[in-house]
Order: structure tokens, then sequence, then C-alpha cells
């Protein structure tokens, strides 16, 4: 387990956004098994093929590797740099975040609260009324130009004894597991895809499932978690340290039931924490790769993320082992 963990330490530190996952795929083409042979497809999906013990049946196991990010968009005359998002973030979280453009630092900046009228006070700042700070002089100051992208300066941290912060988590903790997933052997061929662009509509996934071709699929994410102060109870998406997601559906898709009723009985029977979403919003890859051809047999299995889509977000190690354990349980017994 400590190579799960260390790899999603590594995959959290890179920057990979929508369309730019070159630092992401270049490590996970590095982490590959030399038996096997990885495709990169014309949109940077990786897709892997590793061929059963038995040769029987196909399925594709899925995970993401880029993040929400920033790209900046103009840049004004006195070399503050306007950026627009990249993914949904929601702008309260970005006011004074340190983040990271081309190797320059810089800091999100907007009015300063002593400037503000009472309006202004009422509501979070816009995206629009954001800019990134860099130190620069003027526009000629600034040494590179739009269309670049800026990340959050984010370090992997162990919080506690089970709590791990990072950027990033949606979906490196797929990915991660994804990679370790690959290293076991298993009588069902499965290919082993890590997609791109899913935070701008899914397109990796479309271009990837129709590729492969399964007859069933499997998507690993990171998902909501919501247990925080201001949220009762029965509000809760899901709970940290409450085990592995397993949804039976989302804003995207209705999980296959077979698969789902399979995902349950072999965590009951391994005894492996499963919880559920209690919220239909949001989607994955999924709600693309279960339309591919002629129809996929698909379902999601979910690490729980605080504060997801934000500079730093949080996870339950137990529940990254959760659903570690189940995917593997799930393929061995295909």
């Amino acid at each position: 387990m400590e190579v799960l963990m260390n790899r999603l330490k590594e995959l959290t530190e890179l920057n990979g956004t929508s369309g730019a996952e070159d630092a992401v795929r270049n490590y996970i083409l590095a982490q590959i098994p030399k038996d096997l042979s990885p495709v990169v497809d014309p949109l940077g999906n990786v897709l892997v093929y590793k061929k059963g013990r038995k040769d029987k049946g196909h399925i594709m196991v899925s995970a993401h590797m880029d993040e929400v990010a920033l790209m900046v968009s103009d840049i004004t005359d006195e070399g503050y740099l306007k950026f627009k998002t990249v993914g949904g973030i929601d702008s309260k979280v970005l006011y004074s975040k340190r983040v990271t453009v081309e190797g320059h630092l810089g800091v999100i900046a907007g009015k300063a609260v002593h400037l503000q009228d009472k309006e202004e006070r009422k509501k979070p700042a816009s995206v629009k009324s954001l800019c990134i700070d860099i130190g620069a002089a003027s526009k000629e100051d600034v040494p590179f130009e739009t269309g670049v992208y800026a990340y959050f300066d984010t370090k992997f941290m162990r919080l506690g004894e089970k709590a791990v912060k990072a950027k990033a988590l949606d979906d490196r903790v797929g990915c991660s597991i994804l990679l370790s997933l690959m290293e076991k052997e298993y009588d069902v061929n499965i290919t082993f895809c890590f997609l791109t662009r899913e935070e701008i509509g899914l397109a990796g996934a479309v271009a990837a499932s129709y590729t492969v071709a399964p007859e069933e699929a499997l998507v690993i994410e990171g998902t909501v978690c919501s247990d925080v102060p201001g949220t009762k109870p029965h509000e809760y998406v899901t709970q940290f340290g409450g085990g592995a997601v397993v949804p039976f559906m989302d804003g995207s898709l209705i999980a296959d039931k077979d698969m789902f009723n399979q995902l349950k009985q072999i965590a009951e029977e391994e005894n492996i924490p499963i919880q559920h979403k209690r919220s239909v919003s949001g989607g994955t890859d999924a709600g693309a790769i279960h339309k591919s051809r002629g129809g996929v047999k698909t379902a999601v299995i979910s690490v729980p993320c605080r504060y997801i889509h934000s500079p730093a977000g949080m996870m339950h190690i137990d529940d990254f082992y959760a659903v570690y354990r189940l995917a593997e349980a799930y393929l061995k017994r295909r």
C-alpha cells in the first residue's frame, strides 16, 4: 500500500489540466509494466490492454488524468493576468490563493476588503473581477503569452493519522489505483484507460470507449464529500471515512444493476466498507462510456474527497484503500 500512496503523492503534485495532461501522461507511461504495450490516441488518452489468463470477456477500467485549473485569457498593461476557469471552480475559493504559471509563482488578487462597498462585501468576487499577480511591472515584463495555464500551488501532505491534503485528488486517486491494479493478474481481458478532458465534457472518454469497445466498464473516480459544518447529516452526499462510494445514480449515469449488486455483494463478503451517494448531481466519464457504440454496462467506484475542485482537497486514507480493494476484488472475480 505504500507504493499506492507514494504514487498518489507524485501524481497530485504534477500539473495537468484538460488538454494539457502531458506531465501526468508521461509519469503514467513510465510506470506501466514493460511487458505491456500502451497506446496513446489522438486525444492523448493512454490505453493499456492486459490479456487475461483465461482470455475471456473485455472490461474497460478508467480514470481521468486532468484536473481543474485556470487559463490566462488576457494580460493587462499593468502586468496582471486575467483568466478563465478550466472545469468547474467556485470563485469563492480563489481569492489570495497561490498559483504557478509557466514556472512563475503568483497570487490570485482582487479588491481588498477595505476598498469594497457594502454591496461588494455581500457577495463573493467573480472570476471576471479577479486576476493573477506574478509581480510583473508591466505587460512587457510578463515572460509568456495568453493561453497558458495556472495551477494551484499545493503540496501533498498528511494531516493527522488518516487524512491527506492535496490538489487534483479528482482524479489522481483513480490514476494511482489503476497503476496498481495493472500490476495484478486477472482471468478477464482488461483495457486500463487513463483519460483526458473529463473536466470539460468527457471528450477523452467518448473517443476511448469507442476504440476499446468493452463489454463492461468500471470507472474509478474522486467524488464530493460534504460532511462539513453547516451541512445537516441528512444532506451529506458522502462521508469522510465512510468507505468506498458505489453510486446507484448520478447526473450522467444510472449504474448497471448487475454490476452495482455485484459490487455490494463483494464488499460484504470481503468486509470492505462502502457507502452510496445521497445526491444525483454531477457526473463522470461513465456518462459517456455507457452510451458508446451499442451501449456498455457501466458502474463507478469513487473515493469521497472534501473540498473537491479547489486548491486543497482532503481524502481519508481508509476510503482510498477501500476503493482499491473493491476494484481489485471485482476484477479478480470476473
